[in-house]
């Protein structure tokens, strides 16, 4: 029977049951809710709301349960409809009603679910951001090694300018360095504990929100109860993180696809991250790329589910709010895994250059270049010498030529008004002196593309070293609400010197 069935004169349908329970969704957020229900114990002792004796034994049991659920050994119970049920349930059936029914006392499942989803969520985080780092840690090792190995560089999917691997790499490090930070800013939005709020109105009883804050390693309160109980922008912000973040995976992915399929883009998946053919015994297909592609959708579907659900459910908690973990489950766990996935494939990426600088001839990759030297050495407007180039590269295409053939283009240039020295010529559309020539801050020069890692390994360390201050106040806190439990446990402490020991740092 349910504990809040006495109201009722008809027990509930089994299909009401069914459609309602949610307890194969909630048993990630088992640990969470053993912890939580911890704090709040310590703190009703703390604040003498509990007497001492009671809540030693209930601490006995939430210890007990909570070394349970670390070995595996705690199932939850369908029919108890979900994870806080199923808890406060057995400390019931454990220690009797005058013990076990005396925990719930100052909160609601209202509070506790949101408590136990931002602990969740708040881990989740933290463990992306460890995958983020070692990725954007991948992308800049290979870049730093690959700062001088030319490629080309495309716009519209066309051929545009000379580049280095180094360049195009650390690209890459620096979209995802954003998703680092979005990351870092949601944690700020995730981290605030709502414990304490109650079904919506706040309680009677005189507790101190504080002391469960402090043991949960939240950063503050989210003071106001109706708010902190009916919001899920926590789920929202997080969600959006994950989109954003799958979204410049899949463009890094589509680039890894269509570069390992051209000779021209030298670029070679290691076949750790590819699989074969069932009928063609020469085939290397990138699925992991592949994959990520089609991945995104469940990050952007789940972001649009979460939307959905939140828009008309008023203050005050509605049911449709439950359904916002599933969503945000399969966004967490599709961005971690993705990361995790390119971390490897971008640690054995093959670079190849054989073919990257004739592909540089041939696609005119160093026009641009050919049309700034027109401009800062004989004073022309670059208007000029771009419609002069422009004029140039279609007279050599018209004869199936490239600027390999300088002394053709050293003439024609002659016939339209420009003298320009052979020597010079060849040097202004060289591909590598083009690329080394790029200098300017964040361009694709080799020297520029180290000055751009270490800048961006500066952002990584301070990014890296937010989410390990959250991580080490979390492992903490979760150790002093053990800690003190067991103190209390043996009498070693009282529930008055709880409340000290509780907000010492």
């Amino acid at each position: 029977m349910a504990l809040w069935s006495s109201r009722f004169s008809t027990p509930m349908a089994p299909a009401t049951l069914s459609y309602s329970e949610t307890t194969d969704i909630d048993r990630r957020m088992l640990a969470h809710e053993l912890w939580a229900s911890l704090a709040h114990l310590l703190m009703l002792c703390a604040c003498g709301i509990l007497d001492e004796g009671r809540g030693r034994e209930i601490a006995a049991e939430l210890l007990r349960m909570m070394d349970q659920a670390e070995h595996g050994d705690f199932k939850l119970d369908p029919a108890l409809e979900d994870v806080h049920l199923n808890v406060e349930s057995r400390l019931i059936e454990r220690l009797g009603l005058d013990i076990g029914g005396r925990l719930h006392m100052g909160r609601s499942r209202n509070d506790q679910v949101v408590t136990d989803s931002r602990l969740y969520v708040r881990d989740a985080l933290l463990a992306i951001g460890r995958l983020l780092i070692g990725l954007v840690s991948a992308l800049l090792d290979r870049a730093e090694e690959q700062a001088g190995t030319l490629t080309l560089g495309y716009t519209h999917s066309q051929a545009a300018q000379p580049i280095t691997f180094g360049f195009w790499l650390s690209a890459h490090a620096s979209a995802l360095l954003r998703d680092l930070k979005r990351l870092s800013d949601a944690l700020e939005t995730v981290n605030l504990c709502p414990l304490g709020s109650g079904a919506l109105a706040g309680t009677s009883f005189p507790i101190d929100r504080r002391l469960t804050c402090a043991l949960l390693g939240f950063d503050d309160i989210l003071r106001h109860a109706l708010d902190a109980t009916s919001t899920r922008d926590y789920m929202l912000e997080t969600a959006s993180v994950c989109a954003t973040c799958m979204a410049q995976l899949s463009r890094l992915a589509e680039e890894i696809v269509v570069w390992s399929s051209s000779a021209t883009s030298g670029l070679k998946v290691s076949d750790a991250y590819t699989t074969g053919s069932s009928i063609m015994p020469q085939k290397r297909n990138p699925v992991v790329a592949e994959l990520a592609r089609a991945k995104s959708a469940t990050a952007f579907g789940a972001l649009m589910e979460i939307l959905s659900v939140t828009k008309s459910v008023t203050m005050g908690y509605s049911s449709d709010l439950q359904q916002d973990k599933p969503p945000i489950w399969r966004a967490l766990d599709v961005t971690s895994e993705t990361i995790g996935a390119f971390t490897g494939l971008i640690a054995t990426l093959e670079f190849e250059t054989k073919n990257a600088e004739d592909a540089c001839w041939r696609s005119f990759a160093t026009a641009t270049e050919l049309a700034n030297y027109l401009t800062s050495t004989q004073q022309r407007p670059f208007r000029e010498a771009y419609d002069l180039v422009g004029r140039l590269v279609r007279h050599l295409e018209s004869h199936a030529m490239t600027f390999r053939d300088a002394n053709v283009s050293v003439a024609w240039l002659a016939a339209n008004g420009v003298k320009m020295p052979l020597e010079e010529f060849v040097s202004s559309v060289d591909p590598r002196r083009a690329v080394e020539r790029q200098t300017s801050t964040g361009g694709t020069s080799p020297e520029e593309v180290r000055a751009t890692i270490v800048a961006l390994r500066d952002q990584l360390g301070r990014n890296e070293a937010r989410l390990t201050d959250v991580a080490r106040r979390s492992e903490l806190a979760l150790a002093k609400t053990r800690n003190l439990a067991t103190s209390f446990l043996k009498s070693e402490l009282s529930g008055v010197e709880l409340s000290r020991e509780i907000l010492a740092s």
